[in-house]
This record gives C-alpha cells, sequence and structure tokens, in this order.
C-alpha cells in the first residue's frame, strides 16, 4: 500500500459519479466514456470514487469493489 501523503497530484482532483441502466445495474459503458472524457482533460491530474457523492448505498459489497476496480483501472490507463 502507498503512502498517500507522498503523492502529488497535480491539476484538478474529480470525483466520479455512478451510472446507472434502467435495471439500477451499473452502467459501465457511460462510467467509461466519462472517465475516458475527464481523463482526456490535460488539467485533471486524479479521479476518485467517493461513496457520499453517490448512489453507493444502492450497491452490495462486491459491486462496489467492482465499480471501484473498475474505476481505478481505467483511470490508471490514461496515467492519471
Amino acid at each position: 500500500m502507498s503512502d498517500m501523503s507522498k503523492v502529488e497530484y497535480t491539476g484538478l482532483t474529480i470525483s466520479s459519479p455512478l451510472f446507472f441502466n434502467s435495471d439500477e445495474s451499473i452502467d459501465y459503458l457511460a462510467l467509461g466514456r466519462y472517465l475516458d472524457d475527464v481523463c482526456a482533460n490535460e488539467y485533471v491530474g486524479a479521479v476518485y470514487s467517493m461513496a457520499y457523492n453517490t448512489r453507493y448505498r444502492m450497491l452490495d459489497d462486491n459491486e462496489v469493489y467492482e465499480v471501484n476496480k473498475f474505476i481505478i483501472e481505467r483511470v490508471k490507463s490514461h496515467g492519471k
């Protein structure tokens, strides 16, 4: 595990919303597109997923794990 106090983030830090399909499942396609667009912005330095800023209370533990894994992998693929 890394020491977050030693990481320097240049640019804006953006909170990622969650997107849902009509059946209340996570819309990974929309989330991926959003993250790709956000990460393409040169002024964005980091993206984080914040439980109190979205509908995490609707998710079970596995869904929380999977959506955070998805966000981390997608953002890291852009070097953020």
